[in-house]
């Protein structure tokens, strides 16, 4: 039985940990592989444990815990999630292949910089580098000397698997547009508030959910406090499970300022909602019809999601395009297959 160890370096709940949780659920089913999932000690846990997997606490990322981990374990094979568990775990791994998988494209990787000066040595250790998208290699200034190593996986899809879970538990309460996500810059999260106060301008009744948590949360906090938004945007906090609240609500608003995939659009339209986009990352291979639109500025946000909120035969139009799309891109057994490759 081969021993896999996944890597993150977050104590929540977000993209990369539900890709890494979904792969690890899926390959356990097939047998042969003991997988053991690693990352700073916090909320994440819970969701890894209530999904069946193994979890091994850090008391931080860095090399002397990663060390005690792989020694503790003697893993066949390493599997780190993003730029910093790849860069710490190349460093430490000694003879144990390494898989980097980038899930994200900041703004700094396109440019020579201490970062990526780091990260292009640690993919000299790299045994195969994964991309959620073409977009994460091309934005990496250091991304063509590793070609032979790149391989885009895009993301594991589970459309019905979203309406299961959307289905546990009813929620008590829908809303109009729905933000979904980490409360950081890359998610622009006060460009989300500044859309729900034109659109409320222009349609009062306007109700907005955002459901994370993360380090805008005091901005955030203030800008719904100073524009008097205190009725009209609700902030849940972190969700295990947030699909019954998308479910329940008609829009999903991403105002990224970059994406590695967007996994959040995929849930939404598994759900037949609408997206409304920014075209960064892998949202426009996402988003290429009538599911939902790409939009550029707040000015195109407020415009589609006004029509969807005030059109009832536009947004059903919509919405079914929504369900079709998911289902097209449903791939979970292939997925895994693809990843399962990787571990040979």
């Amino acid at each position: 039985m081969k021993v896999i160890i996944h890597v993150l370096a977050m104590n929540s709940f977000s993209g990369a940990e539900n890709v890494a949780i979904t792969l690890i659920r899926s390959l356990q089913r097939r047998g042969g592989y003991r997988f053991i999932y690693a990352s700073p000690d916090g909320p994440i846990r819970q969701v890894v444990e209530e999904n069946g997997i193994e979890f091994a606490p850090l008391k931080k990322l860095c090399i002397p815990e990663l060390r005690r981990l792989f020694k503790a374990h003697q893993p066949d094979m390493i599997h780190a999630h993003d730029y910093t568990a790849g860069l710490l775990c190349a460093a430490t791994a000694g003879r144990t292949p390494v898989i980097s998988h980038l899930h994200n494209n900041p703004p700094w990787l396109k440019h020579v910089n201490p970062r990526t000066l780091a990260y292009g040595l640690s993919c000299l250790r790299h045994r195969k580098i994964l991309g959620v998208s073409q977009a994460v290699f091309d934005d990496f200034i250091f991304g063509k000397l590793f070609r032979h190593k790149q391989l885009v996986v895009g993301n594991p899809m589970e459309p019905e698997r979203v309406r299961r879970m959307a289905r546990q538990k009813p929620a008590e309460q829908g809303y109009d547009v729905v933000f979904l996500g980490r409360f950081m810059p890359q998610k622009n999260p006060l460009l989300f508030l500044q859309v729900i106060e034109t659109l409320r301008a222009l349609r009062p009744e306007t109700t907005a959910v955002m459901i994370g948590e993360g380090e805008l949360r005091p901005e955030i906090e203030a800008f719904i406090r100073e524009h008097g938004l205190q009725s009209a945007v609700t902030l849940t906090g972190f969700l295990n499970n947030p699909h019954p609240i998308l479910a329940a609500s008609r829009l999903l608003c991403m105002t990224s300022s970059w994406e590695g995939f967007g996994l959040a659009a995929m849930e939404a339209m598994s759900l037949g909602k609408p997206v409304a986009a920014t075209p960064v990352g892998g949202l426009p291979a996402i988003i290429t019809g009538d599911e939902g639109c790409l939009c550029r500025n707040r000015e195109e946000f407020v415009r589609f999601l006004l029509t969807m909120l005030t059109e009832p035969s536009a947004y059903a139009y919509r919405s079914a395009a929504a369900l079709r799309r998911a289902d097209e891109m449903s791939n979970m057994d292939a997925y895994a297959t693809l990843l399962a490759d990787q571990y040979v």
